[in-house]
């Protein structure tokens, strides 16, 4: 799977897909600090922070590139602990055309087929994967605390050591060089996932349903002397969770954006939607190979970005947009000797104008590679922490969790000396990194109102600015091949 890659990455990257997407950990922070791209566009939309990763086929991937370390000058928001880019296969031959089939146990069926066209002008590729599991248990029981007592007792369950499921995604990307110089392209891709009830201790009416679409237009131009280009993105971004009834249920009491209780009545094959997120973005870029050994990338970039909930936000849709503009610098005076150096400057429309800088250097001495980086973070509160309600039962207690308005954006400052020696079959490299947070967001406890805890709320939490907070480490890596 594509989960399994990511998992030999680094020593500091630590991997588990879970029922709400993959959980990621890299230098201490946590998914929402890491920013996935698939061929350097964003992967956009997640459930309870996770990211879902599910809607990559591991057969369409060819590489994985890690970047360590805030990236907010370069790649803007998302972007504190480090940048995750999935790099998927091109293939060059008139005609290729590819398919796999898999069946094991548990009814686990598996399908990745792709097809791919040059002709002339054109390129096309065409992907499909498909994945279905029932699920397994490693027991049929569970133990419970017995209710007043608290004593364990052994009870049949319906929870899955792994749920059943099934995942399926198709993509369609369409290349056209006008001319040598000249190159258009576009991309579509759907992907559609279930998780299969039972999936708690009891039986729901419903499943859990992951829906997610991206389409984009590009185009690029190269310079006639070589040494310039400029290209030009837009992307629709939509990513839907929800739950999809299979059986007639109105047993739930909702709360609606007025904060009106309501008991609405759901029917088969109807979508409840949780969070149904929209991004439109529209980026400009330019890469230019300048004198004195520069290569200098400059551009543009808009994104605007929609959450609509009907019984999970304060209100009825939230919004935002940001303004960025970045430049970024690279110098390479000596044969041994490289700097790197660059700023994004975001204005958001409602946490004003921040700058983020980064400078790295780079010296050779033989087999010896000598790397020292300072890079600024910046990362906005989501607009599910600006404004998300959400009611949970945990451990037999219902709790409420708010958003909240006055949230401050996220700071890092990001500080690591490395060492590197490649000879012959031997590699290795050492890194000692101190990644320090500012405005941390997470949730703490409040008091619950008299009217929320006559609706049977236990806990509420909301989320705060609690403070700072510091990751500190050291990475070694060894390879020796023969």
């Amino acid at each position: 799977t594509s989960e399994a890659l990511l998992q030999g990455l680094s020593p500091s990257f630590d991997f588990g897909p879970n029922l709400m997407g993959s959980f990621m950990q890299l230098n201490g922070l946590s998914s929402k600090y890491i920013l996935i791209l698939i061929d350097g566009k964003r992967v956009y939309g997640d459930v309870g922070g996770q990211a879902d990763l599910s809607r990559i086929s591991p057969d369409q991937i060819e590489r994985i590139e890690l970047v360590k370390g805030a990236s907010s000058s370069l790649y803007g928001s998302d972007a504190i602990a480090g940048v995750i880019n999935v790099i998927t296969k091109k293939n060059t031959n008139r005609l290729s055309a590819y398919t796999s089939h898999r069946i094991s146990k548990y009814n686990d069926r598996q399908t990745n087929t792709s097809l791919d066209i040059n002709i002339g002008k054109f390129s096309s590729n065409t992907n499909y994967f498909f994945y279905h599991t029932d699920g397994w248990q490693n027991s049929p029981f569970e133990i419970k605390k017995k209710k007043g007592s608290g004593e364990p007792v052994l009870e049949e369950t319906y929870k899955k050591t792994f749920r059943a499921q099934e995942n399926q995604g198709v993509s369609q990307s369409l290349s056209y060089y006008a001319t040598n110089n000249l190159s258009f392209s576009g991309n579509v891709q759907y992907n559609k996932r279930q998780i299969f009830t039972p999936t708690f201790s009891e039986k729901k009416a419903y499943d859990m349903d992951y829906r997610a679409l991206t389409a984009s237009l590009g185009t690029n131009y190269l310079f006639p002397n070589g040494l310039h280009t400029l290209s030009f993105d837009a992307v629709y971004d939509r990513f839907r969770f929800g739950c999809l009834y299979h059986d007639k249920d109105s047993s739930e009491s909702l709360i609606n954006n007025q904060g009106q209780t309501e008991q609405p009545t759901f029917f088969p094959g109807q979508l409840r939607n949780k969070n149904d997120q929209i991004r439109y973005t529209a980026e400009a870029r330019g890469v230019f190979t300048l004198p004195y050994a520069q290569k200098l990338t400059g551009g543009l970039e808009y994104f605007r970005e929609e959450l609509i909930s009907p019984y999970n936000l304060i209100t009825d849709k939230a919004d935002a947009s940001t303004l960025s503009a970045y430049v970024q610098d690279e110098w390479k005076p000596l044969d041994w000797f490289n700097m790197t150096a660059g700023f994004r400057l975001v204005h958001h429309q409602e946490f004003g104008t921040r700058m983020t800088p980064k400078v790295s250097i780079l010296a050779k001495y033989g087999p010896l590679n000598f790397r020292a980086t300072y890079a600024n973070g910046y990362k906005t509160p989501t607009l599910k922490e600006l404004f998300a309600r959400n009611e949970l039962t945990t451990m037999g207690s219902h709790n409420l969790y708010l958003g909240n308005a006055d949230l401050k954006p996220q700071m890092s400052d990001y500080y690591a000396l490395g060492l590197e020696y490649n000879q012959g079959p031997i590699s290795f490299s050492a890194t000692v990194y101190d990644n320090e947070l500012r405005n941390l967001i997470s949730f703490i406890d409040i008091p619950t109102s008299p009217e929320h805890e006559a609706q049977g709320i236990k806990k509420t939490k909301q989320y705060a600015n609690i403070g700072k907070a510091r990751s500190r480490g050291l990475d070694v890596l060894c390879d020796v091949s023969s």
